[in-house]
């Protein structure tokens, strides 16, 4: 049995069930579905499919994805886990070839599937241009945690990192699994769609936590340097130090940089060509280097005692 688990944050009901319809329309029948929703949240929606998929609602204990994820595992009973977003629809055959590539290639442990796009901004263009993965990828850790799936035995030593709240939690788990010889593939029929985000904040918000969750792994889990000395001949990398400077004395909502761009984004939001994903890939850029610069100095003042930077960071 296959145990499919969907972690929501109650915020996309509609996409949620449109999820769960895609499920209900699976050629591979034999499957649970585990929804896990944040603590004391509930979705009586949900429910409407119970006469046509077996759904366990969990309510997770803590916060973050991870924890999410986690609570989903223990709540599973199947030998296989897979996850996918509330914001994605299964193909019809997506739990067929799931079940197919762990009987014929018994020496993996766990894979990744690719996502489907159709575009309709710039933001989801550069999305669908950027975003899949190659073997090389998933080799380094690498899944989309959108379609992914593990075999139990995984999860009786290991588990994700629930000091992750967002961004570098699929990486990081995928790493520690590398590092302790599981094996791994990634396999482009395995398929989902994937309404991924489609306006300005909302890519930004996402890129903005993607940073966090890498700074977080590299300089407080892995207690590596983020910044190295070549970073000195990357222009963005001084722009950006100046703006996180302010902005971590001020508000991480309050995003000046690089407002110089924006009209340039706006002017291509609706084009596919070469010159938006350029203008998105400089914004993409500076945005990243600002935000782990930002969280880094966060992190650091908290280490100096200065508290007014916020509580102080996991150990």
């Amino acid at each position: 049995m296959i145990s499919v688990v969907i972690v929501t944050a109650n915020r996309r009901p509609l996409e949620l069930l449109r999820c769960l319809n895609a499920l209900v329309n699976q050629s591979f029948k034999i499957f649970e579905v585990i929804v896990v929703l944040p603590k004391n949240a509930n979705n009586l929606d949900v429910l409407q499919y119970s006469g046509r998929l077996k759904i366990l609602l969990v309510n997770q204990s803590g916060r973050g994805i991870c924890n999410a994820r986690n609570c989903g595992i223990k709540a599973s009973r199947g030998e296989i886990v897979a996850f996918i977003d509330d914001d994605t629809e299964a193909y019809s055959d997506w739990l067929q070839k799931i079940n197919r590539y762990f009987v014929e290639r018994p020496e993996l442990d766990y894979f990744s599937g690719e996502f489907t796009l159709n575009p309709k901004n710039v933001w989801q263009h550069w999305i669908n241009e950027r975003y899949h993965l190659s073997k090389a990828d998933v080799e380094h850790g690498w899944c989309h945690g959108c379609n992914m799936a593990y075999r139990r035995k995984i999860f009786d030593n290991n588990l994700f990192d629930e000091s992750i709240l967002f961004g570098a939690d699929e990486s990081e788990f995928q790493s520690r699994l590398k590092a302790s010889g599981f094996q791994s593939a990634m396999f482009k029929d395995v398929l989902v769609k994937h309404q991924h985000r489609n306006s300005f904040l909302s890519f930004t918000k996402m890129r903005w936590g993607y940073a966090q969750g890498h700074t977080y792994l590299v300089e407080v889990k892995r207690k590596q340097s983020l910044f190295h000395w070549t970073d000195l001949l990357n222009l963005s990398f001084f722009i950006s130090c100046a703006y996180a400077i302010f902005l971590s004395f001020s508000a991480p909502w309050l995003w000046f940089f690089p407002i110089f761009l924006f009209p340039l984004i706006m002017l291509h939001e609706r084009k596919s060509d070469g010159s938006a994903l350029l203008i998105v890939d400089v914004y993409v850029a500076m945005l990243w280097t600002l935000s782990k610069m930002y969280y880094s100095l966060r992190w650091h003042f908290r280490r100096w005692g200065w508290s007014s930077c916020g509580k102080p960071i996991p150990s």
